[in-house]
């Protein structure tokens, strides 16, 4: 059985992440290209600014450090409906020290915790009804395909990744409930979790 956290997180927004320290410190921890790759994203987004991107955290209660960090924007896809009013998920990184972890009911994953907070914050901030969510995710980011796959996020075939272009477009239908396919315990684990 996995370790699991004691306690729900502390779920916030970060107003400024190029000034929040303690995302300094937060990283994969491992050297594949995915988790390079998104510890880059991470630096280059704390760089263009809090003006652009949304920055949510999940923070442990007792000792403030991050155990998770989602990054989203209203950003469309394509020039006509339903991609115009669409929702970014530029962002998912679990803190190395709480990977593999589970949360206090020792099933549940830190990344579908993490998700489900993020289509919830995503259905306040530009629904109802929920837009259309999109996300690019290596092609070898398989912990994070999974995680979209299991919750109706689906790959939009094209032409075969290559070095050059790793990445796979993931979406998820607009009008879907941001709690379709989650369990109602789990929504119940981010709302009581969510204090801002």
């Amino acid at each position: 059985m996995s370790e699991k956290l004691t306690r729900l997180p502390r779920m916030r927004w970060v107003a400024d992440p190029s000034s929040y320290a303690p995302l300094d410190t937060c990283a994969c921890g491992g050297t594949s290209d995915p988790e390079l790759d998104v510890e880059g994203h991470l630096d280059e987004l704390r760089e263009i600014g809090p003006d652009t991107y949304k920055t949510r955290v999940a923070e442990a209660r007792d000792s403030g450090e991050i155990i998770g960090v989602s990054v989203l924007d209203q950003r469309k896809l394509a020039d006509e409906e339903p991609f115009l009013s669409a929702a970014y998920l530029a962002l998912s990184l679990i803190n190395q020290p709480y990977r593999g972890m589970r949360m206090p009911d020792g099933v549940t994953r830190i990344g579908t915790f993490l998700l489900c907070d993020t289509l919830l914050q995503i259905e306040e901030m530009w629904g109802p009804p929920m837009p259309m969510v999109w996300s690019l995710v290596h092609q070898e980011n398989r912990a994070c395909r999974n995680v979209l796959a299991r919750h109706d996020f689906w790959p939009v075939r094209g032409k075969p990744r290559t070095d050059e272009k790793p990445y796979v477009l993931y979406t998820r239908e607009q009008g879907l409930s941001a709690t379709h396919g989650f369990s109602q315990h789990i929504v119940d684990m981010v709302r009581n979790a969510a204090i801002d």
